[in-house]
Order: C-alpha cells, then structure tokens, then sequence
C-alpha cells in the first residue's frame, strides 16, 4: 500500500480502501499467529487471548500450534468467503443505524455487564467504578485534544517495561 501509494501507481479510491481492509485484516491475522508461536518459543503469551490460552493448555506442544493455526488459517478463510456474500448487504444494513444510539446502548451495555462480573467476583464496587471512569476518560482524552488513540497504547506498554526492567535489576 505504502509503495503504491509513494509512486502513484494506484489512484482508485476503491483499492485503497481494499489494500487498507487486506492490510489491517493481515496484521490482525499475522498478530494472532505470533503470540501463538511465542507462547510456543518462549513460552511467554504476547496477547490477550494467548494468555486465555496459555492457562487452557499448560505446556504448548508443536501437536498444539499446528492445531491452532490450521484452525486460524480455515477461519480466515470462512470469514473470508462471508465477508464477500454479506459484505454488501451488510453495509447497507448499517447505513441506516444511528450511530449516537448504538454507541450509548454498547456504552450501557458495558456499564451493565461490568457491575454483573463486579457483584458475581464481589469486587470492590469503589475502585471499580474508579477504574471505570477513569478508563473512559482515558478513552474520550485523544478526541478531545486531537491525536490518534493509538497513543494510549503507552498505558500497556510502560507497565510492561517496569515490569521486565525489575527482572534484570
């Protein structure tokens, strides 16, 4: 995309947005494969649902990642084939959606769905809701100032660096 677009060979609003889909999606998929072929390697999940993994299966054996990335490769491809035949219809589906009234009712729905795992853990109530208003006010921060939200990743990722630095000191 990037090299495309650098030598003006593509200038078809269409392929972009294609290349930008087949990008994303393609990081997405590859992301997944890495953090199971690092639970593999080092042992170490990179990935949220690598973590979920890493606790379902104690020792990852080569038995296991080539089951997981066969399974990977044939959901790729079922979707693949979905996206195609419902695509269209799908996206003139959600032209019609008020977008103001989906984003409240996901918010709600969230909200709702926190306080049930708060009072089924017997959570403190107190600091989770600190931690949720915090969260969302994360969350609005980069709308509000300007920038790409991308730059909350470094929220995830300073901990992550104090953690590791405590192990070499």
């Amino acid at each position: 995309m990037i090299a495309q677009a650098a030598s003006g060979t593509n200038d078809n609003d269409d392929d972009d947005t294609v290349n930008f889909l087949l990008a994303t999606s393609g990081l997405n998929v590859s992301d997944c494969l890495f953090s199971l072929i690092a639970i593999y390697i080092i042992g170490n999940p990179r990935s949220g649902i690598a973590v979920y993994m890493s606790y379902l299966i104690s020792e990852m054996t080569l038995n296991h990642l080539m089951i997981f990335i066969f399974a990977s490769l044939i959901a790729v491809s079922v979707s693949l084939v979905l996206s195609l035949k419902l695509g269209d219809s799908f996206s003139r589906l959600m032209g019609g959606v008020d977008y103001r009234k989906l984003s409240i009712g996901v918010i709600l729905l969230q909200i709702l769905i926190l306080y049930i795992f708060i009072f089924y853990y017997q959570a403190p109530v107190f600091y989770m809701t600190l931690a949720l208003i915090t969260s969302t006010a994360m969350g609005m921060l980069p709308h509000y100032i300007g920038v790409g939200k991308s730059h909350l990743m470094g929220i995830l990722i300073i901990p992550a660096i104090v953690i590791y630095m405590q192990m070499f000191i």
